[in-house]
């Protein structure tokens, strides 16, 4: 492949970037404007709701001023298409309240787009070419292979350290630095502040992928249980180390894992801003950013740590429940169906179909019994404990007098007298012989229905039937008469019933 032809390749291949692609848009100068107005140093995550309503009424606010290139949709859409084009990234919590926040790349573009749209353009200047020289001076120390090279270079910076230390015990006159290379002091500070979301976000989305790779290659990979564990502890533990923005977070975690260097940064912060030309130069909001540096890494750091424990415990929570016996009984049922469905293209039409249920059918059953059968629902009550009443003492007669028919007795009476035969038999003429506790006028209604029972027929006529209540009074019932044989027997017509009373 020729030089141009690679160039060329490389810079498709960036286009292809989220960030490019975002630059690119007509609607980008709108997306941008948006994103620049929600997100903030302070604010790096809107809940989700939230996000829909804002972008909703700046998108709208933007259409009621006549602005062009506005993107179509309501906030929900919107949201919904940026998080598709991995503009935005969609986060849980703790709680699972679902938030948005901004990806990588377009941490970058909005970075681009402020620098081009800064008021302090940074150019050369004295600051950073002393910044330069310090930094290539360091790196020589550092890693220079020639051993007395790096120690000439610490022995210059030696010497430069012990003659400005010099001069601060000589109670010298202090040189003031001026406005100017103090302000491109603090633009170079808050541009490296600036970098840093873009930077930990790219760790928190390289967590990501590389947890989503290896589930994919767990599902993928035909392999027994024991060597998907063996492939997750190897994974787990090199976790950090498997990716560069992993390398490079780890490294930067020993450092800011390291309490006296923690002190001595904001020491230097606190330093740098208690100049009294500080708030002259540096706007409100880059005095804010400048000023909570240390918290913002601080929160950025728990951010990836938090993103590589969701990544560990969802590749821990998977292993667990890997069950490779269901997947093969799976991936089985899929070949054979894919096979029957080779063999019935065969013959079938373009426009064939197969009317399969993808969810089964229900069944026909009306009724499914609620409650079983429980043995403890037979057991007979307790037997009431015999108490005296001083104040009520009933004979046993006294009760059956105040008791319901006596279904019993006037069953035997009525079929020893049906047995005995001769002329018809009434049901009125066996009530009026039968003795006197017998001739309750509730007994009437242990009698008639006898009358079924014994296959007894209704005729035309009444009957009436003398009852003696408990106390001695008599009250004569009038009732539809039964009998055994007669010529107008079977008249069903008449009522069933108490026809009438008569004293």
């Amino acid at each position: 492949m020729s030089e141009i032809a690679a160039e060329l390749a490389r810079v498709r291949s960036a286009y292809e970037q989220p960030t490019l692609t975002l630059l690119g848009k007509d609607t980008a100068p709108v997306v941008l404007a948006v994103f620049r107005s929600l997100f903030t140093t302070e604010r790096p995550r809107i809940a989700t709701l939230a996000m829909h309503d804002a972008v909703d009424d700046l998108v709208n606010e933007l259409r009621h001023l006549g602005h062009d290139s506005i993107p179509t949709g309501n906030g929900r859409d919107l949201c919904q298409r940026w998080l598709h084009d991995r503009w935005l990234r969609r986060v849980p919590d703790d709680s699972g309240t679902e938030y948005y926040e901004l990806s990588a790349s377009t941490h970058d573009a909005l970075r681009l787009v402020g620098d081009l749209t800064s008021e302090r353009p940074v150019g050369v200047s004295e600051h950073r070419i002393a910044s330069l020289l310090t930094l290539l001076r360091r790196l020589n120390a550092e890693i220079n292979p020639d051993r007395s090279a790096r120690v000439r270079a610490l022995e210059i910076e030696i010497e430069n350290l012990t003659s400005r230390l010099d001069h601060l015990l000589e109670d010298a006159d202090h040189v003031e630095v001026t406005d100017e290379y103090l302000l491109n002091g603090y633009i170079e500070l808050l541009r490296h502040i600036k970098d840093l979301p873009s930077e930990f976000t790219r760790v928190v989305e390289a967590f990501a992928r590389f947890g989503n790779s290896k589930l994919e290659e767990f599902r993928r990979e035909d392999r027994t249980t024991g060597e998907v564990i063996d492939a997750y502890l190897a994974h787990a533990a090199s976790l950090a180390a498997a990716t560069p923005e992993g390398r490079a977070f780890a490294g930067a975690l020993d450092l800011l894992r390291d309490e006296e260097l923690q002190a001595l940064a904001k020491a230097d912060i606190e330093g740098l801003l208690s100049d009294p030309r500080a708030r002259d130069i540096l706007h409100p909001t880059e005095f804010a950013q400048l000023k909570g540096v240390m918290r913002t890494i601080n929160a950025n750091v728990q951010r990836a740590l938090n993103e590589r424990t969701k990544t560990t415990t969802t590749l821990r929570e998977y292993v667990r429940s890997h069950d490779v016996a269901s997947d093969r009984e799976l991936a089985s049922a899929l070949r054979l169906l894919e096979a029957e469905l080779t063999i019935w293209m065969k013959t079938a039409g373009p426009r064939a179909r197969i009317p399969v249920e993808i969810v089964p059918g229900r069944l026909s059953i009306s009724h499914l019994r609620e409650r079983l059968h429980d043995p403890a629902d037979d057991i007979p009550p307790e037997r009431l404990s015999q108490k005296h009443h001083p104040t009520e003492s009933l004979t046993l007669a006294e009760l059956l007098a105040r008791g319901g028919p006596s279904h019993g007795r006037l069953a035997e009476i009525l079929d020893a007298r049906l047995a005995a035969g001769g002329d018809a038999v009434s049901l009125g003429e066996v009530f009026n012989a039968l003795p006197n506790d017998l001739r309750r006028p509730v007994e009437v209604y242990g009698l008639l229905p006898l009358s079924i029972t014994r296959k007894l027929a209704a005729t035309a006529q009444n009957e009436a039937l003398d009852t003696v209540r408990a106390d001695g009074t008599q009250r004569r019932l009038m009732v539809p008469q039964y009998a055994t044989t007669t010529p107008e027997a079977h008249d069903v017509s008449r009522p069933t019933t108490i026809a009438q009373e008569s004293r």
